[in-house]
């Protein structure tokens, strides 16, 4: 199959190296033209696993020519970004911009939507813009670190449309529904089919918003379920062990930390509220879900002037600015938003990630970027960690050694208090030590 996919973002890339890895021929149309230089050289432009193998191995055709990318294809994969404007509402100026162009085109016969968009922007796009083409709603469910990964070996593979389209997706998808793709590198299939989700539309484009929603509501509620055991004195971890040995519960999304953040959660709750609510329902759960989050945050701070006081002459470092580990992306990240929470107090700040290279637009000037994880440490009066990265929990006692006082704030639960005050620490945290 020849196909076409527009942006060459996370949902873009992953989604055409691995359709070019099994075996189709992939185009790929993306306007920002250091990238396209990037993925011609086959430079990895996102830091993701598995992408320099990928494009080694394929023959990806990038171009920033849409009737080059568009030539003879057979179907056209839009993934352009959907960001949250002002009210909460997704922005779909690039989604519409991208399918003006592909209606423009001479053969434009299939289109699957991969971009996260509001319930019936698929049906519209289909009546009003491209009502020459079969469009298709094809969500995906890629996680930033694991994009690749989640391509080739989804727990599901979600569309929506007319039912002549379901078997162009069921050959699309051929090889990752039946895991009979070629390993990349240490990445094999697993032998286990994976189902097709073939249903309408709409049901498709809302359940990648409940999908993402739930996940987000249960981040939140184990925050506010850790807030409760530091009130009582209970023990969060042990309480996290009995949910997630509960199969109705699961292990998932079950660790306590200064709130959700990234690209899609925080655009995506707020894009399903408001479309409830533009609906005339009043999605309450939802909304507290959200104000948890931004409470988080402030909680946490709390927590760290209630032990810092008035003091002005306070040296920070910040271990973490990520959204999460795994990734560089730094967008909608609760580190980056704690690092301007610290700074608004007087306090000196400096700041490591160890997959941070490039300083994020949102970080306060004030904040200094250091490289290695000692230098942010060098004469601290406090340690604060705010991405869950496993190496800032090992080797604490050489980090107490270049400290000027003993203050260790845990905003992941990734420490264990035990091991804090082995190390020299004061600890405190999200997962406060207990005393029984």
């Amino acid at each position: 199959m020849r196909i076409a996919v527009v942006g060459a973002g996370y949902v873009g890339l992953a989604s055409a190296l691995a359709w070019s890895h099994l075996g189709h021929d992939v185009r790929v149309l993306e306007r920002d033209a250091r990238r396209v230089g990037a993925l011609r050289r086959h430079d990895d432009p996102l830091g993701e696993p598995l992408v320099p193998e990928l494009l080694d191995a394929s023959d990806l055709l990038v171009t920033s020519d849409a009737s080059e990318a568009f030539a003879r294809a057979d179907m056209v994969a839009v993934a352009v970004g959907t960001p949250q404007t002002h009210g909460g509402r997704a922005d779909l100026s690039a989604l519409d911009a991208a399918c003006a162009t592909i209606a423009q085109a001479a053969r434009p016969g299939t289109v699957v939507v991969r971009s996260t968009v509001p319930v019936g922007t698929a049906d519209r796009l289909q009546r009003d813009v491209l009502h020459r083409s079969a469009v298709v709603s094809n969500p995906e469910f890629l996680r930033e670190g694991r994009a690749i990964a989640d391509m080739l070996r989804p727990d599901r593979v979600l569309a929506g449309g007319e039912g002549g389209q379901r078997d162009l997706i069921e050959a699309l998808y051929a090889p990752i529904l039946g895991q009979s793709f070629t390993p990349v590198a240490e990445l094999r299939p697993d032998l286990t089919p994976r189902a097709l989700v073939w249903t309408d539309r709409r049901s498709a484009e809302l359940a990648k918003y409940a999908a993402n929603a739930f996940l987000a509501t249960k981040l939140s509620f184990v925050n506010e379920l850790a807030n409760v055991a530091a009130t009582t004195g209970s023990d969060i971890r042990a309480v996290i062990e009995v949910l997630r040995l509960d199969p109705r519960i699961g292990e998932a999304f079950l660790r306590p930390g200064l709130g959700w953040g990234g690209s899609c959660f925080p655009k995506d709750t707020r894009a399903l509220e408001a479309l409830a609510m533009d609906r005339g329902y009043d999605f309450n759960i939802l909304r507290a879900v959200i104000e948890q989050n931004r409470r988080q945050l402030d909680r946490f701070v709390a927590l760290i002037e209630g032990e810092l006081g008035a003091r002005r002459d306070v040296r920070i470092a910040l271990l973490g600015l990520a959204f999460k580990s795994g990734t560089a992306d730094c967008r909608e990240s609760p580190a980056v938003a704690l690092a301007q929470r610290l700074v608004e107090r007087g306090w000196s700040v400096r700041a490591y990630d160890p997959a941070v290279r490039e300083r994020p637009c949102e970080l306060p000037a004030a904040v200094a970027l250091c490289d290695d994880i000692r230098d942010a440490a060098l004469g601290a009066d406090a340690i604060v960690i705010a991405t869950e990265w496993e190496a800032f929990a090992r080797d604490l006692t050489a980090l107490r050694e270049v400290t000027r006082d003993d203050l260790l704030f845990d905003g992941r639960c990734l420490v264990d208090p035990g091991d804090a005050a082995a190390a020299g620490f004061r600890y405190f945290g999200i997962c406060p030590a207990t005393r029984h």
